[in-house]
């Protein structure tokens, strides 16, 4: 006859326990049940009898908006590809030695301008790096260093900007040191961005709050961070210009959505544009993704009145001469979110103007300066935006798929234009590449081809397709095409699906077992479930992933259960509902040892959930 003969069945299902966290903070699949008294006896045996996980919403390919991730925001910077020159004023005038040729073909950005005149403005000039360990290391560095200091235009001490020096690996030498100058480059040649200008009222220093330190200073970095120095020079009159930051929020309910309905309610929310009856004529748009010069001289007050637009990799600038008369665009006019079902990905279809002809999305070509043996670039666009962040990330970058860079930043550096206009400081926009931050019309083989038939101008005859354009040729007569570049997501929505293996079910009865991780260490872990068993409802298991408990020594009394629903990572799973059920099958000993009782509380939740989470640590 069997030892174990009597069995009980407890079971522990979220609808009906109390939840970890109120509101906002509500963690799905975590809570405490409470049940009637039990007591293990020496050889008594707990196991997981069965589990039902709500996977119902993500397993059906679902997007799921969970109660603190309803506030969505958008910040982005807005540009105009500067392929014409009438009514512009390039870099107010400075008669530099060798000026670009206008147009360049290239985005310029908007952006806020302070005159600085007077004061304590510095110029960074320099930084020094010092090796931590020299003894027995080859290389150090391979880290960004974050320093923290106020904008020249700042008075408040508290409201810091952060500049970022990317350092690459250094090879280890007697020296132990590194300088870095205005005109220093990266592995891959990309200026490092020294030598803008700061408060000097306050300091330029390494960030405390920004960079992990101890990190840094260890042997992977070996960056002494107690003695990096700087230089500077004194720069008290000039001009500091910022790419205008633009931010739209909105909200999205909680729950789950299909992926195209998602897009569908993104794009409606971005795409509306309110009306000021009261200023209807002055500038009728009411959205921050598409504004005019004009209107946002006025919105935004500006020290010259006037506003500029800088280039993207900082080397020119320009203004409108005639502002109240010339009140040209810049944003985009369409904002197109779109899910692709073929793909399973989310695409931004279009962040830009498109660059109209009789109407319609076209392309057309110019030559750089205007005129001579320079070459041409084709105009695919008016003006568009960037994304500079995209709130809440965990739903943009993680559900819907799409790479962190999206996002574009900016750094800057100081640069004169001949005698008379010294001292600008001016952005250098970084990421922005076409596919991948902004979008344009699409510059394919098709545009090559002359469509129409007769005699287009450069005396091709008969073309009807078989001929094809010059640029001379598309310069005068554009070529309207509906084709874009867009923007894909990087991931697949359905990966969610399959992000991790399977899940760990924590259950805390006042009694420790141990799982053991190379990452990580929990002594709750009760069963573990695999995926394979997802439906397109709920997860459903039985004890083939139990992880039996069985008791040794005096008996223990418990009155509940605290359940986690865990990752493969050992965290909170965050693609589960809130309809778990979990059943424990409790197998008593039936001639149980006489002892005294023994009574142990639950763990507190706070120190049971860092435990769990030592991976972090």
């Amino acid at each position: 006859m069997s030892q174990f003969t009597e069995t009980k069945v407890v079971q522990l299902r979220e609808k009906m326990s109390v939840g970890m966290g109120q509101g906002l903070n509500y963690i799905n699949g975590a809570y405490e049940s409470r049940f009637n008294e039990l007591t293990l006896n020496e050889g008594d045996m707990v196991m997981m009898k069965s589990c039902y996980l709500d996977t119902a919403e993500s397993s059906a390919g679902k997007i799921v908006i969970k109660p603190n991730e309803t506030n969505f925001s958008l910040s982005f910077y807005h540009y105009i590809m500067n392929w014409e020159t009438s009514n512009k004023e390039y870099n107010e005038g400075g008669a530099e030695a060798t000026p670009t040729p206008q147009p360049d073909g290239k985005d310029y950005y908007l952006c806020n301008t302070k005159e600085i005149t007077g004061g304590n403005t510095r110029k960074l000039m320099t930084i020094t790096l010092t090796e931590e360990y020299s003894y027995g290391v080859s290389w150090w560095g391979n880290a960004g260093l974050i320093f923290e200091y106020v904008l020249p235009q700042e008075t408040d001490g508290t409201k810091l900007s952060y500049f970022t020096l990317n350092v690459d690996k250094i090879r280890h030498d007697p020296s132990d040191k590194i300088t870095y100058t205005p005109s220093s480059v990266d592995k891959n040649g990309h200026n490092l961005g020294l030598g803008f200008l700061y408060n000097g009222n306050f300091p330029f220093q390494l960030s405390r709050t920004k960079n992990d330190i101890k990190d840094l200073q260890s042997n992977a970095h070996s960056i002494n961070c107690e003695n990096i120095a700087h230089t500077f020079t004194p720069e008290n009159d000039g001009s500091t210009r910022t790419p205008h930051q633009f931010t739209f929020d909105f909200v999205i309910p909680q729950g789950a959505y299909d992926p195209d309905e998602l897009a569908r309610i993104i794009t409606d929310k971005c795409s509306v544009l309110r009306t000021d009856g009261s200023q209807l004529d002055d500038y009728p748009m009411r959205t921050p993704f598409l504004t005019s010069n004009r209107q946002f001289a006025i919105e935004f007050s500006q020290d010259s009145g006037d506003t500029y637009y800088v280039s993207e990799d900082g080397e020119d600038f320009f203004r409108y001469t005639d502002p109240n008369t010339n009140d040209f665009l810049s944003g985009t006019s369409q904002f197109g979110l779109k899910y692709d079902e073929g793909q399973d990905k989310y695409q931004f279809e279009i962040l830009n103007n498109p660059f109209y002809v009789n109407g319609a999305p076209s392309l057309s070509s110019v030559q750089i300066g205007g005129g001579g043996s320079n070459p041409y670039f084709l105009i695919n666009k008016n003006c568009g935006i960037a994304f500079t962040q995209m709130s809440p990330p965990n739903v943009w970058f993680k559900k819907m798929g799409f790479n962190p860079s999206i996002c574009v930043s900016s750094s800057s550096h100081i640069k004169s234009f001949g005698t008379l206009v010294l001292n600008q400081n001016l952005p250098i926009i970084k990421g922005a590449v076409a596919g991948v931050s902004t979008t344009g019309t699409y510059k394919g083989l098709d545009t090559a081809v002359y469509k129409t038939g007769g005699t287009p101008s450069g005396g091709v005859q008969n073309a009807h397709g078989q001929r094809t354009y010059t640029s001379a040729m598309l310069a005068s007569t554009p070529t309207q095409s509906n084709n874009q570049i867009i923007i894909y997501a990087e991931s697949q929505t359905q990966q969610l699906k399959y992000d991790y293996a399977y899940y760990m079910i924590e259950i805390d009865l006042g009694y420790n077992q141990e799982l053991l991780s190379n990452t990580y260490q929990n002594n709750k872990i009760q069963s573990v479930i695999g995926r394979f068993y997802s439906k397109d409802s709920f997860t459903n298991a039985y004890n083939e992933g139990s992880i039996p408990y069985i008791h040794r020594g005096k008996p223990i009394k418990i009155t509940g259960a605290k359940v986690r629903i865990l990752n493969d990572d050992g965290v909170p799973a965050d693609d589960i509902g809130d309809n778990n059920t979990i059943f424990l099958e409790i197998v008593k000993n039936v001639n149980p040892p006489t002892t005294n009782l023994l009574t142990i509380p639950l763990n507190d939740f706070q120190e049971l959930e860092a435990e769990s989470n030592k991976k972090s640590k």
